[in-house]
């Protein structure tokens, strides 16, 4: 049989796409390494979006997160000459506006992001989605050494109840990346109401981005399983599809194996689709709309018949409702 990893290797566009991002992320890292200010030993840049996943598109822009060794006041003194940094290198680089002028360029100090975990001010202040980002999609851009040691220290504070344990199941973990994904749905319901927003194509990128980044995180947690925060550091170092290819794997379904082919060509047509057309119109084609709706569906089915799989553990599948 073959595996999942193989065919996602063998899938000619959706590589060329990775290949292109990893020249893009390259060039950002030299001309973020010529500028001082963003090369402070206390501040961890990265990226995450459709160039972190390895799917850049002609109209991908940047998504851009800080985090930080240090304190927020601090951080607040090096916030304006880092925005202006960042902007400039977005400018020149010819990538679109950064989203909303820029308000997500905020230094982010690491003590916060793991202590307030839960917290009220973890949703207010943003540091929910930093956070996660940073485990589902992060790709550094600065300091490697720092990114990865944020990284563990943010992946030991959701398996600190481990230790000796045998049979480890990291709920907390579990249990914030679907926390992610609930907040995604609801923030999208936000934004529909306000019908001068791209609401269509938050939806559709819901419907596949989303949702993979999401899942195909979920899938080799609960598969495999994952039991170590040694082997979930691993795993975040893989890109979403990587990892969705490496739950299949693991399962050993020839069913799904055989569907996931089809799977990842209805994928590239929804990135190469979002490229091309005026998705964010409300006078969409019947038939484009048909087609849209028949691959979301058919995405978010595989992805269900994944996670609900005999082979795993009836105990991790309870895990994602209970």
């Amino acid at each position: 049989m073959d595996k999942a990893i193989d065919i996602l290797k063998s899938h000619a566009r959706l590589m060329e796409r990775g290949r292109i991002s990893s020249a893009r992320i390259e060039v950002l890292r030299r001309e973020i390494a010529r500028i001082d200010i963003l090369n402070d030993d206390k501040i961890s840049i990265f990226c995450a979006g459709s160039i972190a996943r390895g799917e850049y598109g002609g109209n991908s822009d940047l998504d851009i997160l800080l985090t930080f060794n240090g304190t927020i006041d601090v951080a607040e003194k090096l916030e304006s000459d880092v925005k202006s940094a960042l902007h400039k290198i977005n400018n020149d680089l010819g990538y679109p506006p950064l989203s909303d002028s820029g308000r997500f360029l905020k230094l982010h100090p690491i003590g916060d992001l793991v202590s307030k975990t839960g917290s009220p001010l973890d949703d207010s202040e943003n540091r929910f989605t930093v956070r996660l980002l940073l485990l589902l999609e992060g790709i550094y851009l600065s300091s490697n050494n720092l990114f990865e040691s944020h990284k563990n220290e943010i992946l030991k504070n959701y398996f600190r109840d481990q230790k000796a344990v045998n049979n480890y199941i990291p709920y907390f973990l579990i249990n914030d990346i679907l926390r992610y994904w609930r907040t995604l749905c609801l923030n999208y319901e936000d934004f529909r109401c306000e019908r001068s927003r791209p609401w269509r194509k938050k939806s559709i990128n819901l419907k596949f981005s989303r949702m993979l980044t999401v899942f195909a995180t979920v899938l080799p947690i609960i598969s495999t399983p994952i039991q170590k925060i040694e082997e979930c550091f691993e795993l975040t170092n893989y890109k979403p599809l990587e990892r969705m290819a490496l739950g299949i794997d693991a399962l050993g379904s020839e069913a799904l194996i055989k569907s996931w082919k089809a799977i990842l060509d209805h994928y590239e047509f929804f990135l190469n689709w979002k490229e091309s057309k005026e998705i964010d119109r409300e006078n969409l084609s019947l038939e484009d709309r048909k087609i849209i709706s028949g691959y979301s569906t058919g995405f978010s089915n595989f992805l269900y018949d994944t996670l609900t799989n005999d082979k795993i553990d009836p105990i991790l599948r309870k895990a994602l409702i209970l």
